[in-house]
C-alpha cells in the first residue's frame, strides 16, 4: 500500500490556498433555504428595517420577532428574502 501522508511543502500548499472567507454560513442567494440555515433569535423589537412589512403585524404575534443578525442589525424572513442589507448584484 503507498503512503499517502502529505509532505510538509504539499501541506504548507494547501494550508496557504484555501478559502479565506468571513466565516459563518453564506447569506446568498436570498432563499428561504438559506433562511432556515441561519442562526435565529427572539428580539422582542422585530426588525431592525424602518420599512419593514413585518413591523405592521402585531407585537403580540411570535412569527415576528424571530430575525437573524446580519452585520448587526436584526432583519426578518420578508426583509432577508427580499434582499435589504444584501451584497449581491442579483437575487437568486
Amino acid at each position: 500500500m503507498a503512503d499517502k501522508s502529505l509532505s510538509a511543502e504539499e501541506a504548507k500548499f494547501l494550508l496557504s490556498t484555501r478559502a479565506k472567507g468571513k466565516g459563518g454560513p453564506p447569506t446568498e442567494p436570498r432563499t428561504l433555504a438559506v433562511w432556515f440555515k441561519l442562526d435565529h433569535v427572539l428580539w422582542d423589537d422585530g426588525c431592525s428595517n424602518p420599512n419593514c412589512v413585518d413591523n405592521t403585524r402585531p407585537r403580540s404575534d411570535p412569527g415576528r420577532r424571530i430575525v437573524i443578525k446580519l452585520d448587526g442589525e436584526y432583519v426578518c424572513r420578508e426583509c432577508f428574502l427580499h434582499g435589504w442589507l444584501s451584497n449581491a448584484t442579483t437575487q437568486g
